[in-house]
């Protein structure tokens, strides 16, 4: 348990980049991957698909596809859906975890027209395509341990920056991290923010070849979402 507490204690963040080649890990169930894009087509046309978002109703209010509706993961199996109908799941969660779960669900729940969009929420975004919501601009959220090791199991495109100092890095090991230099925390962050606006040159190496979902690790004493919309102006990144 003592281990167990260690590592959730830790300030995860997760900024994702999306390049426009989809994240797709391998899986055994039977949805199938749609284009943002097609997705958006289809919904002007006034198609028989259902674009459904399952986050929870406060991210889906700061934030959501337009055209999406709003039905929560967990009440997804008590909806009644018309057999007819197309349905499209999306999330903005690590490795779209949550939306392949829920798919799965929907699928072993006997509906046969079920597929998860590619990239999620900041596919969406990233082809430009509209937006509704309270905010528009870049967001961030925390992930858990959890999420990261489930990522890393399923060999989710992810890079890990970790922002701490080498203190607190040998006292809680992140797996696969690469650790940021830098005198201090702002340093550190200003360093990855340059990094990925190309004005400087870091031993940092960033693979932007692919999509890649960057987690940054930030020390125990850090208030994360403040840093993250001070430097919001300088990473060109969603996160989720």
């Amino acid at each position: 348990m003592k281990g167990e507490r260690k590592l959730t204690c830790l300030s995860l963040f997760i900024v994702l980049l999306i390049f426009g080649t989809s994240i797709q890990a391998s899986c055994a169930v039977e949805w199938q991957w749609i284009a943002p894009q097609r997705v958006y087509s289809l919904l002007r046309e006034r198609s028989s698909l259902w674009l459904i978002d399952i986050r929870n109703k406060s991210a889906f209010e700061n934030l959501h596809a337009e055209g999406a509706m709003h039905i929560a993961a967990d009440s997804l199996l008590t909806r009644m859906f018309p057999r007819q109908k197309t349905l499209v799941i999306v999330d903005d969660s690590l490795g779209l975890r949550m939306a392949r779960d829920a798919a799965a669900l929907l699928v072993k729940s006997g509906h046969e027209k079920v597929y998860l969009m590619e990239d999620g929420l900041p596919g969406w975004r990233a082809e430009k395509l509209p937006v509704v919501g309270n905010r528009t601009g870049s967001q961030f959220r925390r992930v858990t341990m959890g999420d990261l090791q489930w990522a890393l199991q399923n060999r989710i495109p992810v890079q890990i920056l970790d922002l701490r100092s080498k203190d607190e890095q040998a006292g809680g090991i992140v797996p696969k991290a690469e650790s940021v230099p830098g005198l201090d925390l702002k340093e550190r962050l200003l360093s990855v923010a340059k990094r990925f606006s190309g004005k400087e040159s870091t031993p940092l190496t960033l693979n932007l070849e692919k999509p890649a979902t960057v987690v940054l690790v930030f020390p125990l004493e850090a208030d994360p979402l403040l840093l993250m919309e001070q430097f919001a102006g300088i990473l060109p990144v969603d996160a989720c």
